[in-house]
């Protein structure tokens, strides 16, 4: 199992679309109708479909991005470094919440980062099962912000100043490499005017 992050328009361009023949963009579509009613817009404030997408087009293992989420929850709970089966992810605590809810409060499978600010992520059902809605501007803060406390993490493995098994060295790692990509992207994001697309 992985993950992909792309930053690209919800809907795919396509040359020859026919309206009305059923295709993969009836979904993308019903996608966006869901968000407008969401947010009280009459049509979403980028293009759509875009022939424009971000440079950041990757995919990665689902235990990279876990471990990513490790960091973040160890740090919200004063707990040592661990990582929790995300797939069933444990309850968040209110620190978390605080924290980092548009990188903890999320669907398993499927994650629109949009390029507006609102303050708690949103989900709808959508096809192919709950879709989460969060914003880029905000997960980039939470971003920067856990880039901050990784890097700390690793300046006291260097020093000496902290003792960790050698599993728990590899998360720390593991988790700086995916969130300097995670930034990236919602940095591209916010300057191409286009949603984040977090799949698993």
């Amino acid at each position: 199992m992985g993950i992909s992050i792309d930053v690209k328009s919800i809907v795919t361009p396509k040359e020859h679309h026919i309206v009305g023949q059923s295709n993969s963009q009836d979904y993308q579509y019903a996608d966006l109708q869901a968000l407008c009613q969401i947010f009280g817009w009459s049509s979403v404030p980028w293009l759509e479909p875009s022939p424009v997408r971000g440079t950041t087009d990757t995919s990665c293992g689902s235990s990279r991005y876990y471990r990513l989420l490790g960091v973040a929850r160890a740090h919200a709970r004063s707990t040592p470094l661990r990582v929790y089966n995300e797939e069933q992810p444990p309850a968040l605590t209110a620190d978390e919440e605080r924290l980092f809810p548009h990188l903890l409060i999320r669907a398993i499978w499927s994650n629109y980062y949009l390029p507006i600010d609102f303050d708690r992520p949103r989900q709808f059902e959508g096809t192919w099962g709950t879709v989460s809605v969060g914003s880029s501007i905000r997960l980039q803060h939470e971003l920067t912000y856990l880039a901050a406390i990784i890097s700390h993490l690793q300046a006291q493995l260097v020093t000496k100043l902290r003792t960790l098994t050698k599993e728990q060295e590899e998360v720390i790692n593991d988790a700086s490499e995916l969130c300097d990509l995670f930034l990236t992207a919602a940095q591209e994001s916010l300057e191409l005017n286009l949603p984040l697309l977090l799949h698993g």
